[in-house]
């Protein structure tokens, strides 16, 4: 089995790129946007609510990857902190861990995120989230074994 990490600013095309492979593969999508959508009515961003739906994902995921492929997204995964606490996850049941980067020019994304606002399950996504996204996001090491796409073009 395998654990699949979406990781990426927002607008760069993580949820396309998860369903996609979900598509392709018959992986389980998990999506921490979608899972905050259903343990909170209403939804109002904050990190406790974050951390909740991450927290909800990463239960999921371990009780899935018994069985099936798992693919996390929905989130940046910006912080290091995550990222190890799903690589420890796969290592903890015996899984493979992937961890995907998706990149494009600021201005794709941006425009990603505007055309796609009344459709898209994150409300909160707006150009200065992106700006504060990317303004905290901890480089992501050799030794995270990262895979790039350029998701430029969808």
């Amino acid at each position: 089995m395998k654990l699949t990490c979406i990781a990426g600013l927002p607008g760069t095309g993580k949820t396309h790129l998860a369903r996609g492979l979900a598509a392709e593969t018959g992986a389980l999508r998990l999506s921490r946007d979608e899972v905050r959508t259903e343990l909170f009515d209403p939804v109002t961003y904050t990190e406790s609510e974050k951390s909740a739906a991450f927290e909800e994902m990463l239960r999921r995921a371990r009780e899935h990857l018994a069985r099936e492929d798992v693919i996390l997204e929905g989130m940046p995964f910006s912080r290091r902190s995550e990222r190890d606490a799903a690589r420890r996850l796969a290592e903890e049941v015996g899984a493979d861990f992937e961890l995907i980067v998706c990149v494009c020019p600021d201005e794709v994304a941006l425009a990603r995120i505007v055309s796609q606002k009344p459709k898209h399950p994150a409300d909160d996504r707006s150009e200065s989230l992106y700006h504060a996204v990317k303004s905290r996001f901890e480089a992501i090491g050799e030794d995270e074994h990262p895979v790039a796409v350029n998701t430029r073009e969808e």
